[in-house]
């Protein structure tokens, strides 16, 4: 290492890595971030992309499991209605800078994140992305100005859903660190040593998909399960 800061960095990353090693069984994407994953950008700006799968609701059902399950691809529409909102709105996304990028599992491209400390001044700057569980993020090479960074070739849309975040109360984590799996392992690339981006790297809130999940979970429960699960929220 260069210095003392690079070997703070470094000895970061170690942390990151090792929680990841004792961790990893426990994480994984679910049904909705798989399916936020599959939509390009065209995708997400096509507002009848599900119209054709989305089907009126009934007035009578057949049974509690089918009540629920009719309301799966208007809940996927909604999510996919607040993915449009977000990009659409991409000038005014919260952003941050990475620091410091290690990939983590062989087989998905999974990366442990170390950002910059957010701008405290908010009102004049958008640098003030935390990353948090459960957030959908777009990893790109340049500040959030206008959606049409995100299409000029292919490797400049990579989504990112962050599986970890140092801000849990477990603090397992080092401050600063997420572990993040991304669309495509493309856009990444980072200098052996130091971990370093070679070239500006930021992460870009789009939505949070912690809220979608628990429904989602209670939209595949039985009914016992899920008349509790819904009472708890």
């Amino acid at each position: 290492m260069s210095d003392g800061g690079d070997d703070v960095l470094y000895r970061r990353m170690q942390a990151v890595a090792s929680y990841w090693n004792r961790k990893k069984s426990s994480f994984g994407l679910g049904h909705l971030e798989r399916k936020v994953f599959s939509w390009s950008v065209p995708d997400i700006f096509n507002r009848d992309l599900l119209r054709h799968q989305v089907k009126r609701i009934p007035d009578i059902f057949e049974s509690f499991a089918s009540y629920l399950n009719s309301f799966a691809y208007p809940f996927i529409e909604e999510v996919h209605a607040d993915l449009f909102s977000s990009l659409d709105g991409y000038v005014h996304a919260s952003f941050i800078e990475v620091i410091q990028v290690a990939r983590l599992d062989e087989e998905r491209p999974i990366f442990g994140l170390d950002v910059a400390e957010p701008v405290k001044d908010g009102e004049r700057s958008r640098e003030v992305y935390e990353p948090t569980r459960g957030d959908i993020i777009v990893m790109s090479s340049q500040k959030p100005k206008h959606v049409s960074d995100l299409t000029r070739n292919q490797v400049s849309y990579v989504l990112g859903s962050v599986l970890k975040s140092h801000r849990e109360e477990d603090d397992s984590l080092p401050p600063n660190c997420c572990i993040v799996q991304l669309s495509s392992a493309i856009l990444i690339d980072s200098y052996h040593q130091t971990k370093k981006p070679k070239g500006q790297l930021f992460a870009v809130f789009l939505i949070s998909m912690e809220t979608y999940n628990r429904v989602w979970k209670c939209l595949h429960m039985g009914p016992n399960d899920a008349i509790v699960e819904l009472r708890n929220k």
